[in-house]
């Protein structure tokens, strides 16, 4: 028994000494990512070391991102997906998914993957994008990798090469419909076959991949089930929120509460100045420590300084909060008394 305790023991030293280390990595490659956005120009919040949130970083300059950092992208749980494309939404802006392993293999550079509709990048691939402005072209779907053709180019340099279809298809080693299939955009060229086209032709016939303007499909019914799994106090808050022609999102993956905004019917009076705005919201509970709620303060501050939207952090209970906060706080009982048109003063008043 003492034997199988000993050997018990040392495999979990091991494991927590494991465990340490890839956290030590992570965290360096937040600081990384985030030190090359800096060095483009870029505003970012502060990178908050957070296993379960969606994003670890937020940045903007021509555009806003939200950039989640893992050593394995496999290890992106699918709510948390969820709800990086929802919050990204929300704010119009992009989705990045940045790691260094696809499963067990290296992650390659220069190669965009898909993992469930998020665009996902080596550390390097991002660099090269950010600080050097180059697109990547090739993408990762099952079955390998592959290049988007420019149908356009693709056909007026086929004409100037007075080839035809069944000739470059010869050449290539294709069937003629696979090359006429290039040509209409109805095909994505394997990197293989793309390597073997570019031989022959003189400018470039692939199509940048568009990252930030990467298509995000939203999951009503996540949000749907979002609401459905209120706790107590989030249904409280939602409820007072409902009184005040306001509605909420709730996150459950984020570094903040909810995204606060207008309801449909609200949004068509013009007694407020409010239309379209996105508040974002932070609880904190009676059973929070007053540390803990200051850390959450902060970066809901951090985070908007980045997005250009107001701010607001509700407390179940009164507290004592050390230092000066640019964030406005209002205790639950105090905000079951507010009307809308003060709420929005409240908040305005600390913005401005």
């Amino acid at each position: 028994m003492d034997y199988i305790r000993k050997n018990f023991l040392v495999f979990r030293y091991s494991l927590l000494i494991s465990e340490a280390l890839m956290s030590m990595q992570q965290t360096e490659l937040v600081k990384n990512v985030q030190n090359t956005l800096v060095s483009s120009g870029y505003i970012t919040s502060k990178g908050f070391k957070s296993r379960s949130s969606c994003f670890d970083l937020t940045a903007r300059k021509e555009r806003l991102l939200f950039i989640k950092c893992l050593l394995n992208v496999d290890n992106f749980k699918q709510s948390q997906k969820s709800e990086l494309k929802l919050i990204s939404n929300m704010f119009t802006g992009s989705p990045i998914l940045i790691g260094e392993r696809n499963k067990h293999k290296e992650m390659e550079n220069g190669v965009v993957y898909n993992k469930s509709g998020i665009p996902t990048l080596s550390f390097s691939t991002f660099q090269d994008l950010v600080l050097n402005d180059i697109i990547p072209y090739i993408y990762a779907r099952r079955g390998g990798f592959f290049v988007k053709i420019d149908e356009s180019t693709f056909e007026s340099e086929r004409s100037e090469l007075d080839f035809s279809l069944s000739d470059l298809a010869e050449k290539v080693g294709v069937s003629r419909k696979t090359i006429y299939s290039y040509e209409h955009g109805k095909m994505d060229a394997s990197l293989k076959i793309y390597k073997k086209l570019k031989k022959f032709f003189t400018n470039q016939i692939q199509k940048p991949i568009e990252i930030y303007t990467w298509e995000l499909e939203v999951e009503e019914d996540y949000i749907n089930e979002l609401k459905d799994k209120l706790d107590n106090l989030r249904n409280d808050i939602n409820e007072i929120f409902m009184d005040l022609g306001l509605e909420a999102i709730w996150p459950k993956k984020a570094l903040f509460d909810a995204i606060t905004t207008e309801d449909e019917e609200s949004k068509e009076e013009v007694s407020t100045s409010s239309k379209d705005i996105k508040i974002i919201t932070g609880l904190g509970s009676k059973e929070e420590k007053t540390k803990v709620i200051y850390q959450k303060i902060q970066q809901i501050e951090s985070i908007s300084q980045v997005i250009p939207s107001p701010n607001l952090f509700i407390t179940e209970d009164k507290r004592n909060l050390p230092g000066v906060i640019k964030v406005p706080i209002i205790e639950k009982k105090k905000l079951e008394k507010l009307g809308k048109a003060d709420l929005f003063k409240k908040i305005s008043k600390l913005l401005n």
